[in-house]
C-alpha cells in the first residue's frame, strides 16, 4: 500500500510540475466601460484582448494596476471578478476593475474632460496580474499603452426607476 501512495505523489508531483504558465499577452483594450460611480469608488469594465498561448486554460485572481489618461497616472485599479482565460485562443474577456473615486475624479479632470467628450482616451494600464492553474500562480506584469473607446454604461436598474 505505501509504494502505491508513493508511486501516486510522484505522478501527481510529476504533472503538476509541468503546469508552468506561459506569459499571456494583452493584444489589445478594445473598449473602457465606466459602469457605476459612487461615493468612495468607480466600477470599471476594459474588454480586453488576450493571446494565451498555453495549452490549458487559467485564472487571472488578482490585478493591482496604475491607469493612466494622456499621460497623467489617475490612480490604481484593482480586479473585482475572477477572469477565466481559455486555452490556446485569442479571445477578448470583460475585465472587472474598481478604484477609488476621488483619484479617479482628480485624475481625469487633470487629464482633460475633453478627451472623455471626445470618446477616446490615451490609456496606459501599468502593473501586475497573477494568474493561477490548479497549486500554482505566477505573477505577470502588465505594461500597456494605447488610443482606447470610452463608454458610459447604464446600469439596468437605473432605467426602470
Amino acid at each position: 500500500m505505501k509504494n502505491i501512495t508513493r508511486l501516486f505523489f510522484v505522478f501527481l508531483f510529476i504533472s503538476l510540475a509541468g503546469c508552468q504558465i506561459e506569459a499571456p499577452e494583452l493584444k489589445n483594450i478594445e473598449q473602457i466601460g465606466i459602469d457605476e460611480v459612487g461615493k468612495s469608488s468607480i466600477k470599471i469594465t476594459l474588454w480586453a484582448s488576450i493571446d494565451n498561448p498555453n495549452n490549458y486554460g487559467f485564472t487571472v485572481t488578482e490585478a493591482d494596476l496604475d491607469v493612466y489618461i494622456n499621460s497623467t497616472r489617475i490612480g490604481k485599479v484593482v480586479l473585482d471578478k475572477n477572469v477565466k482565460i481559455k486555452a490556446n485562443r485569442i479571445e477578448t474577456y470583460p475585465v472587472e476593475l474598481s478604484a477609488g473615486a476621488t483619484n479617479l475624479i482628480a485624475g481625469a479632470i487633470q487629464g482633460g474632460i475633453q478627451t472623455l467628450l471626445k470618446g477616446k482616451v490615451n490609456l496606459r494600464v501599468k502593473g501586475n496580474v497573477k494568474a493561477r492553474r490548479f497549486l500554482f500562480s505566477k505573477k505577470f506584469p502588465v505594461d500597456y499603452q494605447a488610443e482606447v473607446p470610452v463608454k458610459l454604461n447604464r446600469n439596468k436598474e437605473s432605467d426602470e426607476n
